[in-house]
Formats: structure tokens, C-alpha cells, sequence
């Protein structure tokens, strides 16, 4: 990228790259400084990234553009039956579709249903995914209380399925930049429950669409699940919110409609080039 970026811009072309959220250090942050000063337009997907990256690499905003992600619609009708992940008609089901790595906040989800077990009767915690700590999470789930409650499913290819089956989406991360598991569980209908970090605010209005609640903090966390599986019409109509709000904001169709935007205006600027012998 860096070195196709610096050919470019001797000669007026503009390069589109889409920035990372990454809060990575050393070296690879070093490569994506470069390489984003390399090029004449940067592409973020959230407003909240785009005034880290500019911070940190003091890139003029008037260089930027933010395009969040988008998602299609997926038919509930494909939802994974209950009673193969383990639960009955009549459990609430939390679905947490996550690499198992420390950053996803798996621990504190645990820590959270810890505080309180009895709150958590008549629930369901998936957790979709693999990773690092798999082992770790699975033997810290063998024994009551978490073994009646927790399900770790490992890697699945029927993750929205599962999600169109649950009854609430929750993301405890530590970091994020903006999430496809809220947009997909918010298209779904779903009340989501993630951490107030990167871009989900972006996505998540708190009380309205779902509820935002602080990272690294259990007693938060298990304070709004149990607030949604109190109140199942309230949590219904968080669902509808999200929905609603996910269909003019968040679909595939308009994410893809902006990139071709900023490509056209890309492409006018290689009209006037003049022909580079090779």
C-alpha cells in the first residue's frame, strides 16, 4: 500500500484507503502512519476513529471520509432451532458472537452472571466464536453457576442464524471501531447491549436502540441484561427501534453506494492524467 500510494501521489492520483481501528504499537502502527499519509483520501467507519487517527497521525480531517459499515437483511425464518443450542421455549438468550480473545470482554460477561446467578435463571449465554481463549473460557464454565447458564458453541457457520434465534445481542468489548455483530443483531430486530467504546455510540443510542453501558465493568453489564430479560416487551421494542434505525442507516446497499461515490470522485482524478510509459 505504502509504496503504490507514493507512486500515486507524484503524479495527482488519488489512492483511496480504508484506515484501521487498530490501537496497535510499534512497528505496525508505524507501516499504517505511512501508509496513511501516503495516500490523498482515508475512509473510516466511524466519526470516533477518524479523530483518533487524526490525533495520532495529524491527518487533516479535509483528507477524510466516514463510511459506516453496512449489513443485508437476514430472515428470521433461518433461526437456529432453541432447543439445539440447549435452551428452552421460554429462556431468554443472550448471543455474544465474538473472536474469543481478551478484548472481546468475555471475562466480564462471566464476572457479571457471577455477581448475581439467581438473576440469571431462566437465561442463555451463547458464545459463538474461536480463539485464544477457548480452553480457558470453557474450563472456567465447567462448574454451577455458569455451566447452567453458559453455552460456548466454538466456530459456527450459522452465526446470524443463531443471533435470529436469540433474544438479545450483548458485546462487552474492551475496544472496537464500529462493529458488524450490533448492525447485523440491530437489523434482526434485537436489542443489543454493548460497550460504550470506539464508534458503537454511533450505531447504539442508549435507551432508545439498545444500551450502551461502560467497558471493564461486570456490575454495568449484568445491570442492563437483567433489565432486558425483566422487561421482554420493553427489551421487544428496543428490537423494533433498532431495526427501524438499521434499515435507513446501516444497510449494505447504502455503504456500497458511498464507496462508489468516493471511487467516481477518485477516478476523476486519474481523467487528468497523462499516459506514464511503463
Amino acid at each position: 500500500v505504502l509504496g503504490a500510494g507514493v507512486w500515486a501521489r507524484r503524479r495527482s492520483l488519488s489512492i483511496i484507503r480504508i484506515a484501521p481501528g487498530r490501537d496497535g504499537l510499534g512497528l505496525e502502527r508505524l507501516l499504517d502512519m505511512l501508509a496513511l499519509w501516503s495516500c490523498s483520501t482515508a475512509i473510516h467507519v466511524s466519526f470516533k476513529m477518524r479523530e483518533e487517527w487524526g490525533r495520532r497521525c495529524f491527518f487533516p480531517r479535509s483528507r477524510t471520509r466516514v463510511i459506516h459499515n453496512g449489513v443485508r437483511e437476514h430472515s428470521l425464518a433461518a433461526a437456529t432451532p432453541r432447543a439445539s443450542l440447549g435452551a428452552a421455549d421460554s429462556d431468554f438468550i443472550f448471543c455474544l458472537a465474538a473472536g474469543l480473545s481478551a478484548g472481546k470482554g468475555h471475562d466480564y460477561l462471566l464476572d457479571a452472571i457471577r455477581l448475581s446467578p439467581q438473576d440469571f435463571q431462566g437465561s442463555k449465554v451463547l458464545f459463538c466464536g474461536s480463539g485464544p481463549m477457548f480452553a480457558e473460557l470453557q474450563r472456567q464454565c465447567q462448574t454451577p453457576p455458569l455451566s447452567d447458564i453458559v453455552r460456548i458453541l466454538g466456530f459456527r457457520t450459522d452465526v446470524l442464524d443463531i443471533m435470529a434465534a436469540s433474544d438479545g445481542i450483548v458485546l462487552p468489548s474492551l475496544s472496537e471501531n464500529l462493529s458488524r455483530v450490533v448492525l447485523e443483531g440491530m437489523m434482526l430486530g434485537k436489542p443489543v447491549i454493548a460497550t460504550d467504546v470506539g464508534g458503537l455510540s454511533e450505531a447504539v443510542i442508549n435507551e432508545e436502540n439498545g444500551l450502551l453501558v461502560p467497558p471493564r465493568s461486570p456490575t454495568a453489564l449484568r445491570d442492563a441484561m437483567v433489565r432486558v430479560m425483566r422487561d421482554r416487551e420493553w427489551a421487544r421494542q428496543l428490537g423494533r427501534r433498532a431495526r427501524q434505525d438499521a434499515l435507513q442507516r446501516v444497510t449494505h446497499q447504502r455503504m456500497i453506494a458511498e464507496y462508489v461515490q468516493v471511487f467516481f470522485e477518485a477516478a476523476s482524478d486519474v481523467a487528468r492524467l497523462k499516459p506514464v510509459r511503463l
